[in-house]
């Protein structure tokens, strides 16, 4: 694959990982047109085609998402909608939907705060760490809360029990919140210090891929 550059042994784990999920759901799609499973095909090729949003971002609009963060926002897909709705698993495991949303907010978290840190890193813009991280917070709670909005509207749709309360739902903003929470703060360390280990590793191959978006001098509160 052209775009992943620089690979090391954790990428070369995580590109594997993206090539078998997307086998997986070919083979699922197969078997169910042998079988006549209408919905298995539709939702099979849908989260399919959904593992390819990572390759649009770059192709429209030159920017390349970090390896790991597109293998999450995969795996993510694949879990939530693939396992979670098609195959059950938020009624097989009681902890599955609170695992996706925590983790998602972590991600989503890290995106805002890559967001707004590369204005930041490119003199765009004069914000202190602390308002970076206010930013990654709002922008993951922003996300969260507008999935809730996404299961309600499909649950009134299409007679789905994505939401099965209304404590359901205040359960999942309040694990949004913990791992925005989580993003955002490690965020503000790294602004600090650029000593947090998997967040440096994620920003640097970031602002090393994206040449076009980062300054080579870092800029330091």
């Amino acid at each position: 694959m052209d775009k992943y550059i620089q690979l090391d042994a954790t990428d070369k784990v995580l590109v594997w990982t993206l090539r078998i999920i997307r086998i997986l759901l070919v083979v699922s799609a197969v078997l169910a047109l042998i079988t006549l499973h209408w919905m298995e095909i539709f939702v099979s090729l849908v989260v399919l085609a959904m593992t390819y949003i990572a390759d649009l971002v770059q192709r429209w609009y030159g920017v390349k998402i970090p390896l790991e963060i597109e293998v999450y926002m995969v795996v993510l897909i694949y879990a939530s909608i693939f396992l979670g709705e098609l195959h059950d698993f938020y009624g097989i495991f009681w902890w599955w939907d609170s695992v996706m949303h925590f983790t998602a907010a972590i991600v989503f978290g890290f995106i805002g705060f890559l967001i707004m840190y590369t204005i930041y890193h490119r003199h765009k813009l004069e914000a202190s760490a602390s308002l970076i991280a206010l930013f990654a917070f709002c922008f993951s709670m922003t996300i969260g809360a507008m999935w809730e909005v996404f299961e309600f509207i499909m649950d009134q749709s299409f007679d789905l029990t994505m939401q099965p309360s209304g404590f359901d739902t205040m359960v999942d903003l309040i694990l949004n919140a913990i791992g925005a929470a989580i993003t955002s703060t490690v965020g503000y360390f790294y602004i600090k210090r650029e000593e947090t280990g998997v967040f440096r590793r994620l920003v640097h191959k970031f602002m090393r891929d994206n040449p076009q978006l980062a300054k080579t001098v870092a800029r330091k509160n």
